[in-house]
């Protein structure tokens, strides 16, 4: 098993949360295009071993991010890797949850967790 790092986490929020609601936030970053958002960070969540206390400040930290990070994947996996409240919340989940392995097969990789497994 390997621990969780913030670039292997940013790389599937921007894959199930965030990639399905650019257009919209390029269009208007309004309040409906936040309640989308917020509702593919959940969807995408379910599938990652945080509290929910842990995933409320992650997704805080996502929702009030500027615009131009939002919009384009560079960006938001620097801003995500470089997150000091980001990293703090992965690093504590590191300490209590040994449970994901990582794994590359046919050019497709795979977090499995508790919860299910995520492709990428």
């Amino acid at each position: 098993m390997e621990p969780v790092s913030t670039s292997l986490i940013g790389v599937a929020i921007w894959e199930y949360a965030l990639k399905p609601v650019v257009d919209s936030i390029r269009k208007e970053y309004g309040e409906e295009t936040k309640k989308l958002l917020k509702s593919s960070l959940n969807k995408a969540f379910e599938k990652l071993p945080f509290q929910k206390k842990e995933l409320e400040l992650i997704e805080t930290e996502i929702v009030e991010a500027d615009i131009s990070i939002l919009t384009d994947e560079k960006k938001f996996l620097e801003f995500f890797e470089k997150n000091k409240q980001i990293s703090d919340v992965i690093i504590e989940s590191n300490s209590r949850n040994k449970n994901i392995d990582i794994k590359v097969e046919k050019g497709v990789g795979y977090i499995e967790t508790m919860n299910g497994d995520i492709s990428f």
